[in-house]
């Protein structure tokens, strides 16, 4: 009998616990749009959000509900990360499985700096001028975006 009453007040202590964090205030920015599945704020601006899903990337303020379309992609290419470059304001790396796109100026052109028809990218990064890219099948690196990987 006792076994059965601590059981029940451990219990209790526990659903006491959960339910005082489930009770944190959250603001929804979503604006709409679901199925995040990469976030970052750049170091450079940190008031720059961008937000990556199925449909692409999206770009927005800490403080703004609204985000917009800056890089528009095919559903079913599934976000994987974004990275905030250290070569100043405005790079931003985000990876999908299917390629790696690269945008200098915080979102207003892209082009894809890597390609995989397999789908196996998984992660980016930069260091100096050099740019790494994670694959399921190895790790590849380019002297800078412009450059053949190796």
């Amino acid at each position: 009998m006792q076994w059965l009453i601590a059981g029940l007040i451990a219990a209790a202590v526990c659903a006491g616990r959960a339910s005082a964090e489930e009770t944190v205030p959250w603001d929804d920015l979503s604006a709409g749009n679901t199925g995040f599945s990469a976030i970052e704020v750049c170091h450079t601006d940190p008031v720059q959000i961008y937000c990556a899903g199925s449909g692409g990337v999206f770009k927005g303020t800490a403080e703004s509900k609204t985000r917009e379309p800056v890089l528009s992609l095919m559903p079913g290419q599934k976000a994987v990360s974004l990275v905030c470059g250290n070569q100043g304001s405005g790079t931003v790396y985000a990876v999908f499985t299917n390629g790696v796109y690269h945008t200098p100026d915080a979102g207003r052109s892209w082009r894809t700096i890597y390609s995989s028809a397999s789908g196996g990218c998984t992660a980016v990064a930069e260091a100096g001028k050099k740019v790494f890219v994670g694959t399921e099948t190895g790790l590849l690196y380019a002297e800078s975006v412009s450059n053949q990987w190796k």
